[in-house]
């Protein structure tokens, strides 16, 4: 059997025959690649966060500005000469048009996130939860 004799300057030298340098050499590699796929994880589901968060901040700040619009409109819309109940008509049915708009941004980011990072990343199910959890965000930055 072929012998390899390994220097260690801290202990001396320790024989090694070949099949035990390989089975080390294999089970370093496997310790290595599942370190590696665990930190990669990690990296993974803290970059599907932010992500997540960045992406609800966004919907935020598009809200603002569609209700900026909306009471834009309504002076508009006294301008042109408008009665107070057609412009109360309109707007709630815009305002339901928002808030359906609302709820589907919510059901479309929850059906397109990544299924592993669903329950970390997007602790909600509706705009409600999710307007909470945005709060919740901005109180701990």
């Amino acid at each position: 059997m072929l012998e390899i004799t390994w220097p260690f300057y801290f202990v001396g030298h320790y024989n090694m025959n070949l099949l035990s340098g390989i089975l080390l050499f294999v089970a370093g590699m496997i310790f290595h690649k599942t370190w590696n796929s665990f930190l990669n994880f990690g990296m993974l589901l803290r970059t599907s966060n932010n992500v997540a968060k960045q992406l609800l901040l966004s919907l935020v700040l598009i809200e603002q500005d569609i209700k900026t619009i909306s009471e834009y409109k309504k002076l508009v819309f006294k301008e042109k000469g408008m009665s107070d109940q057609e412009i109360e008509n309109y707007m709630k049915t815009e305002d339901k048009m928002f808030f359906m708009w609302r709820e589907k941004v919510v059901l479309t980011l929850l059906n397109n996130f990544p299924q592993e990072f669903k329950k970390a990343c997007l602790p909600f199910n509706d705009w409600l939860g999710a307007a909470s959890y945005i709060n919740t965000i901005t109180k701990n930055k």
